[in-house]
């Protein structure tokens, strides 16, 4: 948590997905699909975030209100005590829009802006929605990485996320979204499809975080490339899915398909160690090595015994 001195008190701002509570989470990722479908701005996302976290609510005075207060000063001040009072009050309600609006440019937990693009900050310790179905898949990041999500629901999932974004019709997109969430929970499509909007959009936000979490991976992004194009990082991820769970088998790890998602990048991580270092035994160049994997020098070097 951030901590804000103000003028009386302080108060508590949420920095990571985790620090919100399960109503403010559930809200964020409603205003975060406002947001990804432009109908918010990203100030308005952290304004209505601010407003929900402190418990604020804009004050509106009502018309019978505003009337009596100048039915008081039309009845015993002149006319231009009214118009001072007003103009007083007016001041007063833009500063505190402005204060509050600065404050609001606090809350980054979600997404940074930079050249006028929104970078979505997926980063779950944990699932936010884990008892929606009997399974309950979970991927936990401490100090290490717990997880019962199998390398076959990683490389399926990631697969239906692509599909998800690239393609155009409504229907098409939630009918993946649903396929999506049953291959996850180990639920069907059907029991998929009757949760609400919002979860549905919270669970590919936690998915796109796990796959996030492998690509940044000091030690596993050495399996994803790092010099291509922002815009097709997860179709760049997702490329050879399949093909490496069979190579893994062919390598002797027979159940490949069906090893949670850590000890599938770990058996990755071996398995190109050990190809590399056999052809540095063969006599392979880290130069030619370089050029017929795509690795940079520096990435092979880390691999060589």
């Amino acid at each position: 948590m951030k901590r804000i001195e103000l003028n009386k008190g302080h108060i508590d701002l949420p920095e990571s997905w985790d620090e919100l509570t399960r109503p403010q989470r559930k809200f964020a990722f409603r205003q975060l699909a406002l947001l990804f479908t432009n109908q918010i701005t990203p100030l308005q996302f952290q304004y209505a975030m601010l407003c929900k976290v402190t418990g604020f609510k804009p004050k509106r005075r009502s018309r019978i209100r505003r009337h009596l207060v100048w039915l008081f000063f039309r009845t015993f001040r002149s006319n231009d005590a009214y118009w001072r009072y007003r103009r007083s009050y007016l001041t007063t309600l833009r500063n505190v829009q402005f204060n509050l609006f600065r404050l609001s440019e606090q809350f980054t937990f979600a997404f940074t802006v930079d050249a006028l693009k929104i970078i979505p900050k997926f980063e779950f310790s944990s699932n936010p929605f884990p008892n929606l179905f009997k399974n309950k898949p979970y991927f936990n990041i401490g100090l290490t990485v717990e997880t019962n999500i199998t390398a076959r629901q990683f490389s399926t999932c990631l697969d239906l996320a692509i599909a998800h974004r690239t393609v155009e019709n409504d229907i098409d997109r939630l009918h993946l979204l649903h396929k999506l969430i049953a291959v996850l929970y180990l639920t069907t499509d059907i029991r998929a499809a009757q949760l609400r909007p919002v979860v549905k959009f919270g669970i590919l936000c936690w998915f796109s975080s796990i796959v996030y979490f492998w690509k940044n991976h000091p030690v596993f992004g050495i399996l994803f490339p790092k010099d291509k194009t922002e815009d097709d990082d997860d179709e760049k991820i997702s490329l050879g899915m399949a093909e490496t769970i069979l190579y893994l088998q062919k390598e002797g790890f027979t159940n490949a398909a069906e090893m949670p998602l850590d000890d599938f990048f770990t058996a990755q991580v071996k398995a190109l160690k050990d190809s590399i270092n056999q052809a540095v035994a063969s006599g392979a160049t880290i130069d030619k090595i370089a050029a017929q994997t795509g690795f940079p020098i520096s990435t092979i070097n880390r691999l060589v015994r």
